[in-house]
């Protein structure tokens, strides 16, 4: 497994940024900067970089919310680029007549674990950042991989939609904040060893707030795999019990003596836990990410004091300060 932006937290599960979205706002009024100099640069990865699967729409007619992709870059067969520009309304109309003007905007849409330290997103980077004026990252996947089966990774009582493909289980709408995959992430890399990987799509948006979905891990998995038939569905059921904080003991007390012994030893071998998500070390992974991609800042809550003041840090230029 490669990784880029990554840390291990106390359970040894490792956390990590994957498929990033980056706007970039360019020091322009208009489109020329983007058509004139930065495009060129950009075909020229064809042939410098033998680039596979290389193609470029111009002209596109999608549009987006206050967002108009205009051209489009398809480059190494992972790295997307979205050309395009945003509109701004003019208070005072200018002498034209034009009420609106342009600002030139660029999205840039990478794997970090993939394309991080290559050549081509290097000569990329210089390419746009010569031009930058602002920077956010707009979207990523925050993804957790367990060295787990993916049978004995859960989501229980969701109220999002779920859903499945090809073995990997979805909850939540597609593209959304917080939409969850659950997939077999040692198939998928031809692995020796179990490794199930829960990827949330995380949005920084200031409406939206990062919604992560209750995973519940099975843990001393070799217990209950060695039971069979009525035996291993009640202690399923018990462990489905203690996931929701629901009491099994009287339901137990219907079975004879030996029967409830059976799975009452088998109960405290086994055991449902709660994946914990540290917002600390997701806040250490962004700010590295910001800090490799010229992003100034990105959209995380305000904190205040214990006085219900909001923290400053010192170095922040405010616009009283002389």
């Amino acid at each position: 497994m490669n990784y880029k932006y990554y840390e291990t937290d106390k359970n040894g599960f490792v956390h990590s940024i994957d498929n990033l979205h980056i706007t970039y706002d360019l020091k322009a009024i208009g489109y020329n900067l983007i058509k004139n100099k930065i495009i060129p640069k950009l075909q020229e990865t064809k042939n410098k970089y033998k680039t596979a699967n290389y193609y470029e729409r111009f002209d596109i007619n999608a549009n987006r919310k206050y967002y108009f992709c205009r051209d489009f870059f398809h480059l190494d067969d992972g790295i997307m680029l979205y050309c395009g520009y945003q509109t701004e309304k003019i208070d005072k109309p200018l002498k034209s007549g034009e009420k609106y003007f342009t600002l030139p905007r660029i999205r840039l849409e990478f794997n970090p674990n993939k394309y991080a330290d290559s050549d081509i997103l290097k000569y990329i980077f210089d390419v746009i950042t010569e031009h930058v004026e602002d920077a956010q990252i707009v979207k990523y996947d925050y993804a957790v991989d367990l060295p787990y089966e993916p049978k004995d990774v859960q989501v229980f009582s969701s109220l999002k939609e779920k859903g499945l493909y090809k073995g990997t289980r979805y909850f939540g709408q597609r593209g959304q904040n917080g939409f969850t995959r659950i997939y077999d992430k040692a198939k998928e890399q031809n692995l020796s060893t179990p490794l199930t990987r829960v990827e949330t799509v995380c949005k920084l948006t200031k409406k939206s707030v990062v919604s992560f979905e209750k995973v519940y891990i099975k843990k001393n998995t070799q217990i209950t795999n060695q039971l069979k038939g009525t035996d291993k569905a009640l202690v399923e059921l018990c462990l489905l019990c203690n996931a929701y904080g629901a009491d099994y003991n009287d339901a137990l007390s219907f079975l004879d003596r030996r029967k409830k012994k059976t799975i009452l030893e088998n109960l405290q071998s086994a055991e449902y836990v709660l994946l914990e998500y540290d917002e600390a070390l997701r806040e250490r992974l962004l700010k590295r990410v910001c800090e490799d991609y010229c992003v100034s800042m990105y959209n995380e809550p305000i904190k205040v004091d214990e006085n219900g003041f909001c923290i400053i840090p010192d170095d922040m230029n405010l616009p009283f300060d002389i």
